[in-house]
């Protein structure tokens, strides 16, 4: 992957949050010392500032202000309000009325109903195993 020719990069330190990244220069600068990952964005802007991957649908009933990108077989229940910026990693589900600002949603991780996450990440036992290539 050559993040430095994509259109759309996301920059996070080591605590996986979003940095504030003005050119690639500064994302490779960044990278090549190891205090940042870069992520190369994929999916669809579906409205401004929110990429869907994968197809995953937004119910109607679901209010998004970007920055917000939503990772493939993401399931946002009824009522569910994303204020960015927001990551909601692949398989993650977001329960029923569930409010998330200024969040990362690890793959594969659910969301309970009625939770308000602000500044958060979720995650779930076992995160690190099921993120793993599986050994040759």
């Amino acid at each position: 992957m050559n993040i430095l020719t994509k259109a759309t990069v996301l920059v996070l330190n080591s605590n996986w949050q979003a940095i504030n990244v003005r050119t690639p220069q500064e994302a490779f600068c960044m990278m090549a010392t190891n205090v940042a990952t870069g992520l190369e964005i994929e999916g669809e802007e579906v409205s401004p500032g929110v990429i869907v991957a994968g197809g995953s649908p937004i119910g109607g009933d679901t209010e998004i202000e970007g920055p917000a990108w939503i990772g493939c077989d993401v399931r946002i229940e009824a009522g569910v309000r994303l204020m960015g910026p927001v990551v909601l990693g692949g398989g993650a589900s977001i329960g029923d009325r569930a409010q998330l600002r200024e969040c990362i949603v690890f793959p594969g991780t659910d969301v309970a109903d009625d939770s308000i996450l602000i500044g958060a990440i979720a995650g779930h036992g076992g995160i690190l195993e099921s993120m793993r290539s599986p050994s040759a």
